[in-house]
């Protein structure tokens, strides 16, 4: 089966949603939902109907994944769309997709309100979702997503966002298999993270990391809530500058970190303001006073 760009345009011009079947579905070009508000991609389910082995069972197992079957291009690109939602499905780039989506701005228009639920993302060579560009950090708007139940596997950053004015993103139960850093910010932004894992045997691995390389940002809060890290980095801070108004919350976070790296990473001089709340690192409670580093 393939997807097609004439069916993403059928159904933005018919209002409805592109509804597949359990399964395979090649893409052999980027498929482009630009300019556009609320569509629709909607699948059977997130288990890869490719696996084989292991304890699934394959007989009764539902799954709908989109693969990537062409040159070195991102799989989707939603340019300046607006409310554009992916469910039940797996974003395969097949080691030689760049991006899984990107939620790019162009001449104005800003890409706002992406949507994620019950998706796996996997084999990216870049990012697989990417908000805004490195090239142009200081570009317009790409925020307000909101993920529920994302699997991030295969690629070296699984969410990366680019440009300072990204705020307002919700990401929930957002799972970290195997990818080098799960959520990445180059410069500003700002996240609520409400849940989530990262698996065992990830030494070295991070599961949010900011980064400040124009040495701009807007004001810039992260909220990390409930998250469980059973090997790695839960936040990588190291890069960061004095950034006016920064500040980084845990909150009830359990984290033990590998051979190799300590459960945060962050400079000593103050910068950023990192508080937590009943939260234990390496099986020691963090009392809520003291400043996490």
């Amino acid at each position: 089966m393939i997807l097609y760009q004439e069916m993403i345009d059928t159904a933005i011009a018919n209002g409805t949603p592109v509804v597949l079947s359990p399964g395979v579905w090649g893409v052999l070009s980027t498929l482009k939902i630009n300019q556009c508000c609320g569509l629709k991609i909607q699948g059977a389910g997130s288990f890869d109907p490719t696996n084989s082995g292991g304890w699934s069972d394959l007989s009764r197992a539902i799954g709908t994944k989109i693969q990537w079957d062409g040159a070195d291009q991102p799989l989707f690109d939603l340019t300046s769309s607006m409310g554009v939602e992916f469910s039940n499905c797996v974003l395969d780039g097949s080691g030689k997709a760049t991006i899984g989506f990107g939620c790019w701005s162009v001449n104005g228009w800003p890409n706002s309100a992406t949507r994620m639920h019950n998706v796996r993302m996997q084999n990216f060579t870049e990012a697989a979702v990417q908000f805004g560009t490195p090239s142009n950090p200081t570009g317009g708007n790409c925020d307000l997503s909101y993920f529920n139940g994302v699997t991030l596997s295969g690629c070296p950053v699984g969410i990366q966002v680019c440009n300072n004015q990204s705020v307002g993103h919700v990401w929930k139960r957002i799972y970290n298999v195997d990818c080098k850093i799960a959520m990445q910010f180059v410069q500003g932004g700002g996240v609520s993270i409400n849940g989530g894992t990262q698996d065992g045997n990830q030494d070295g691995n991070t599961y949010l990391q900011l980064l400040n390389p124009a040495g701009q940002c807007n004001n810039a809060i992260f909220a990390v809530r409930g998250v469980h890290i059973e090997s790695g980095l839960l936040l990588d801070a190291s890069a960061c500058g004095e950034w006016s108004g920064m500040g980084i919350t845990l909150d009830s976070c359990i984290a033990t970190s590998g051979t190799t790296a300590p459960v945060i990473a962050a400079s000593t001089t103050g910068w950023p303001k990192i508080g937590s709340i009943n939260c234990v690192f390496n099986g020691r409670e963090v009392p809520a006073s003291m400043r996490v580093i």
